[in-house]
């Protein structure tokens, strides 16, 4: 028999603030996002959980975080957090964060090691940004 993955929707920082330290069950947090308005600042998430922004998310991480980001959201990845973004989303990277961009999104290179595929677009701001593969349609701007 396999395991459930449980899903929590997470609306707020306070929300975020109140979930557990440890989920018994793998846990997918979805951060549905609606308003840039709204900021999730995420230091440490729960063991046994990942995370899901989508939809005009604004998200800053810290502390070796994983985010899977889609549609329209805005992510500032501190401190060794690995980022995946999509469909028009848009990253600013610093301290060896790892970013993975898809569709059209853009990542604000301060540091790290990033990859651009599908139209994508760095824009590179600091010489120790890492470019680790850049796809024939994407960009990369030096600034």
């Amino acid at each position: 028999m396999k395991n459930k993955i449980n899903q929590i929707l997470i609306t707020t920082q306070s929300e975020f603030n109140a979930l557990p330290g440890n989920f018994d069950n793998y846990t997918k947090i979805i951060i549905p996002g609606g308003t840039l308005d709204v900021k999730i600042i995420i230091k440490k998430i729960p063991i046994n959980s990942f995370i899901i922004a989508r939809g005009n998310s604004n998200i800053v991480v810290y502390n070796n975080i994983y985010i899977k980001a889609y549609e329209y959201s805005y992510i500032v990845a501190h401190e060794n957090s690995i980022i995946e973004v999509y469909d028009n989303s848009n990253v600013m990277s610093y301290e060896n964060s790892i970013v993975k961009a898809y569709g059209n999104s853009t990542v604000d290179a301060f540091g790290g090691n990033i990859e651009a595929y599908e139209n994508s677009t760095i824009r590179v701001y600091f010489k120790s940004t890492n470019i680790k593969k850049v796809s024939k349609k994407s960009n990369i701007v030096y600034m």
